[in-house]
């Protein structure tokens, strides 16, 4: 969980949310141990789209949506559910010798950080909703920990 005040600032800052908004989203955040965009959506400063598109904006990266990706079993090995659940990303590809995540809160360094040592790997960061980065997590690890049930 990444602190609220960067990202909070620079949302109002830009007109984005109001600084009361920012108050009970940190307080929400704070109380509920969620992540301080999640509270925000929570909360209904804003929607999730939006915010997305502006963070994507605002780091210079390619905001994506997660419909219609499968993450490969080998990819899915490189990051422990774990992690991806800790730190909201999700492995999508490896190119040009750099793993391709998708995470939610670009101001969130450890989780970076934790990602690229983990698998000893530069990465390449793209922005995804929680939203549906959850959704892509559970249905590529919680699925095959279904399948593998179902095996036994």
């Amino acid at each position: 969980m990444s602190p609220p005040g960067r990202l909070g600032e620079i949302l109002v800052a830009k007109g984005v949310i109001t600084e009361t908004q920012l108050q009970a989203a940190t307080g929400h955040s704070s109380n509920n141990k969620t992540r301080f965009g999640n509270s925000l959506v929570q909360l209904r400063h804003v929607n999730e789209k939006v915010l997305a598109t502006f963070l994507s904006k605002h780091y210079g990266l390619t905001a994506i949506s997660l419909e219609d990706v499968k993450v490969p079993a080998n990819l899915a090995k490189l990051i422990p559910v774990s992690i991806c659940d800790k730190h909201c990303v999700v492995p999508l590809a490896i190119e040009n010798n750099k793993l391709c995540v998708a995470v939610t809160d670009p101001t969130n360094v450890n989780a970076i950080d934790d990602v690229r040592f983990l698998c000893n790997m530069d990465l390449k960061v793209f922005l995804a909703t929680e939203t549906a980065i959850k959704a892509l997590i559970d249905k590529t690890y919680r699925a095959q920990d279904d399948m593998n049930l179902e095996k036994e």
